[in-house]
């Protein structure tokens, strides 16, 4: 199989290694054993900076030098050097979590008076990260409307679920008869009836909604397979949102059977 040595190389910086020390780095695996001039040779960096990079390797570990004339430079063994990308991922992420933590702590007071009132999410993913912190961030009252073609209702069940805070009165409203099932242990369940133009269809809502103790709400829709979603918490705006979308949910508590 042959590789492209430019790919591991650049697979090498994501760990945090600079590109002449990734290019040293490989270079090595191919010689087994060379000198700056053999290392220069095979990879496009120069003999001048060849010796820099090594030192830069030579002092993570990475390398071992012969103090030859010239100097001559071997990588460490292969499982070796993987122990070290991976403590060294981890000090990174470590890094960053205390740095975000410590900014977000520090800047709480300014951020919080310039908060926008709508946020948009875009992405599966990413919207299912923020159902899940609206849900478990919920102390009295939660109320959920969940239906079977959105690419993340099984994940959303199974969120709810897990839900470990037995005081918050939870509320689902549903078309899919497995999603009611799933949830009538721990929440009040209803099945609004379909529109009589879309009867027998899965399709009356693809997306989702959610309203967290009457102070957070998310609305969200399918995109081309993509969950899209707006979302606001404390505002005027959420107080508005929040009203509206409960007037339409009474109707349809009114126009639902409960089935618990």
């Amino acid at each position: 199989m042959t590789v492209d040595t430019s790919d591991v190389a650049e697979s090498l910086e994501w760990f945090g290694l600079s590109n002449y020390e990734a290019q040293v780095f490989v270079a090595l695996h191919q010689l087994g054993l060379g000198t700056a001039k053999e290392i220069a040779e095979v990879t496009d960096v120069p003999q001048s900076q060849v010796y820099g990079a090594a030192a830069a390797l030579e002092k993570s570990g990475l390398i071992e030098v012969q103090r030859s004339n010239p100097k001559r430079y071997r990588p460490i063994e292969i499982d070796q050097a993987l122990d070290y990308l991976e403590s060294e991922y981890h000090r990174r992420r470590a890094q960053v979590s205390d740095g975000l933590h410590a900014i977000r702590e520090q800047y709480e007071d300014e951020r919080s008076e310039s908060q926008e009132h709508v946020w948009t999410v875009t992405g599966s993913a990413a919207v299912l990260s923020r159902i899940s912190t609206l849900i478990d961030d919920a102390t009295d009252s939660l109320i959920v409307g969940i239906e079977a073609a959105s690419p993340i209702s099984e994940q959303i069940v199974e969120k709810l679920q897990s839900t470990k805070d037995e005081s918050v009165d939870i509320t689902i409203i549903s078309t899919s008869q497995q999603v009611l099932d799933s949830l009538k242990d721990i929440a009040t369940v209803y099945n609004p009836p379909l529109p009589p133009q879309i009867e027998g269809t899965e399709e009356f809502m693809s997306g989702h909604i959610l309203i967290a103790d009457d102070e957070a709400v998310l609305m969200s829709a399918c995109a081309s397979a993509e969950e899209v979603a707006i979302w606001c918490a404390g505002t005027s705006f959420a107080r508005v949102l929040i009203d509206m979308s409960k007037a339409r949910l009474e109707i349809l508590f009114d126009e639902s059977e409960s089935l618990n």
